[in-house]
């Protein structure tokens, strides 16, 4: 079933949905057309209680996603870029606090917005050809959609400023080994085992269970142990009542 010309999106099973960017021409960019095909595909899937998992995934094995569509950008002006930079920052965070587990499956580059574009989603598996990295500083330019921060968490301060500060680009090995990536998959086979590792771990769990998780790890991102452990005590306590007495989820 297709969205838009920008974004494809196909249903495993009713309970995994795969969002495809389609546009391998621009290397699978993100303009303003495609971020508004993909937040309205995250819309629609967290209204739908049937969808547990999404894999986001590009057209092709060149591409992951080549980040912003630095060919719309260019005919921006100033006030239109910085708000191609919120609409892309706004995808990011319904990604990240998406109810469902988001899995990218990343072949190719995934350079710029498209490494952050990866980053706010849950868990990552990339062929073996993928390369990942943040060029914009090295061009004069900053990332504006999340890179900052989330690759630090992710692989921590000296790695994330070798990739943001020295321009340094990283294989899938190197990513898997820092712990970027979950998996490394011979090349173009990223979407299936993306899609089997959802299926398999949606079967296994709630949505619920999968909201409450996501939102206590981000929250305890920030926290010490003693907010941590009452926001886990705070999630098991909603959870159990939910669970007995059949309250509904928040």
């Amino acid at each position: 079933m297709s969205l838009s010309l920008e974004v494809r999106r196909d249903i495993q099973d009713g309970t995994v949905w795969v969002a495809t960017i389609a546009r391998p021409e621009r290397r699978n960019a993100l303009d303003n057309e495609t971020i508004d095909a993909l937040d309205a595909m995250l819309r629609e899937a967290a209204t739908s209680s049937e969808v547990r998992a999404l894999v986001l995934t590009g057209s092709g094995t060149a591409a992951f996603c080549a980040g912003s569509d630095l060919k719309a950008v260019r005919e921006m002006t100033a006030d239109q870029r910085i708000e191609h930079t919120a609409r892309g920052q706004a995808l990011m965070r319904s990604i990240e606090e998406h109810p469902c587990l988001v899995v990218a499956a990343i072949e190719g580059y995934a350079l710029g917005g498209g490494l952050e574009l990866a980053l706010a989603c849950d868990l990552r598996v990339a062929g073996e050809g993928a390369q990942f990295g943040l060029p914009e500083v090295t061009k004069g330019m900053l990332p504006g959609w999340g890179g900052t921060f989330r690759l630090t968490r992710a692989i921590g301060l000296a790695r994330a400023q070798a990739v943001l500060l020295g321009g340094v680009r990283l294989t899938a090995a190197e990513a898997l080994a820092a712990g970027l990536i979950m998996k490394v998959v011979e090349e173009g086979g990223a979407a299936r085992v993306a899609t089997d590792l959802a299926a398999s771990l949606a079967s296994g769990s709630t949505r619920d269970t999968y909201a409450r998780a996501k939102a206590l790890l981000l929250a305890g991102v920030h926290a010490d142990s003693a907010l941590g452990s009452t926001l886990e005590l705070l999630a098991e306590s909603i959870q159990s009542h939910a669970d007995t007495y059949g309250v509904p989820s928040v």
